[in-house]
């Protein structure tokens, strides 16, 4: 099993992505692997009104996701991420032009939790992107899943917005996510990206974004509410359906505190 949990193996990741980059493309406006900010940014609408608003980036190694979102306003951002040469590439690229943006190696899922700039910090946004599910792949996984979730949600504001992306569904990660605390809001989306064959064919690559179209134990009286159905109409997943992990499928979580 490859160890995604292991910052080696992003060390040389974005090592080798570097070397091999032309120069003109090792800023792209977007590098993401999972989920594009076009993608994202829809779900962040109750951010941009926010005046002094702070976000926390958890495990986005040199995307620039954080750079984009900080021209759009949101001045005071955290980057942290487990490997070192993601987080030196992030504060070299973002030396003399962003000074609130600043990059911290760190586990979220380590006890203590990693000293951040402004310990005292809270945040109003937290963008997560398949870190979660790297740590549950380990053996103590859940444990260190929920104790990073619950550290990240202490340090949310209220009103706040979590967003988490990850490649499983909802009755996967839908106890883990309640087991942080009590959440004002909460919504699944479900991301289908280009297949690898239509990309090799040279189709462009997308992402289409859908509701999940399932009721979620314990999410069902909020889908109602926000699909105007009673709880009664909502779908039932059907048992031996396969909705789980495909490659090319992500699921969008957005919590509100």
């Amino acid at each position: 099993m490859v160890a995604f949990d292991d910052p080696a193996l992003w060390d040389c990741r974005v090592k080798k992505e570097a070397a091999t980059a032309a120069p003109q493309d090792r800023e792209q406006k977007d590098t993401d692997w999972l989920c594009s900010y076009d993608t994202l940014s829809p779900f962040l609408s109750l951010i941009w009104g926010r005046p002094r608003a702070t976000a926390l980036y958890i495990g986005t190694g040199t995307s620039t996701f954080p750079e984009v979102v900080y021209d759009r306003g949101v001045k005071q951002a955290v980057v942290l991420d487990i490997s070192e040469v993601a987080i030196d590439a992030v504060r070299a690229r973002n030396a003399g032009r962003r000074a609130g943006l600043r990059a911290v190696l760190g586990d979220p899922s380590s006890d203590p939790f990693p000293e951040l700039p402004d310990p005292a910090m809270a945040f109003d946004l937290v963008i997560d992107k398949g870190t979660h599910d790297t740590l549950l792949i380990r053996e103590d996984g859940w444990r260190r899943a929920a104790r990073s979730l619950a550290a990240l949600y202490a340090r949310m504001k209220t009103p706040g917005t979590f967003v988490l992306v990850s490649h499983s569904p909802p009755h996967e990660r839908s106890e883990l996510i309640d087991s942080a605390g009590p959440w004002h809001e909460v919504q699944c989306k479900v991301v289908v990206c280009t297949g690898m064959a239509a990309l090799a064919a040279g189709a462009a690559s997308t992402e289409t974004v859908e509701d999940y179209p399932y009721a979620v134990p314990g999410w069902e009286e909020r889908q109602a509410a926000r699909r105007g159905v009673d709880v009664a109409d909502l779908p039932v997943r059907p048992q031996d359906e396969d909705f789980g992990f495909a490659p090319g499928t992500a699921y969008i979580y957005v919590m509100e505190k």
